[in-house]
């Protein structure tokens, strides 16, 4: 027991060294000490993933399902959906146009406070009401909080669309 006391103060003393030479105190110096397992990172991979398959398959209520209950829908540029039930509304209102692909590449995580962040590339193909077909492509960022018994959820889904092609 004095043993692992005694390098649990030799490592706060070493942080404490640290990081009052760049001017924080040692306990801000070790909140940054944050890891995301390989497990948790692929479990909010397969999540994001599985977001965009129900709504490709128009099943608005498991997209949802995806969601935190304060949750926060935005496309940059346009107003912010907050709230699960704003963003089941909104999903509805896609109406009859159909989502062909709603696919998500990765290209960054990393923590949060109380979670974390995932950062990549987006690509959705729809099919509109007088059948022209776009596409819209850009950079997206989600955080993610993890909810007892629901598992990883998204917090905030921001997208911002770079490119869009009929």
């Amino acid at each position: 027991m004095r043993f692992t006391l005694s390098l649990l103060l030799a490592y706060v003393l070493a942080f404490g060294s640290l990081s009052s030479l760049q001017g924080c105190s040692p306990f801000d110096a070790l909140v940054v000490i944050n890891y995301v397992s390989k497990a948790e990172q692929r479990e909010v991979t397969v999540a994001m993933s599985q977001y965009g398959d129900s709504v490709v398959l128009g099943d608005h209520e498991k997209a949802t399902a995806f969601f935190d209950e304060e949750a926060e829908l935005a496309v940059e540029g346009q107003q912010a959906i907050v709230g699960k039930a704003g963003i089941l509304v909104h999903l509805k209102s896609i109406g009859t146009n159909k989502v062909l692909a709603n696919d998500f590449k990765q290209t960054a995580i990393y923590p949060e406070s109380v979670g974390f962040v995932q950062t990549g590339t987006y690509r959705q193909i729809v099919v509109t009401v007088d059948g022209a077909t776009t596409t819209v492509e850009g950079r997206f960022e989600a955080e993610w909080v993890k909810r007892p018994a629901k598992g990883w959820l998204i917090r905030r889904l921001h997208t911002s669309p770079t490119l869009v092609a009929n």
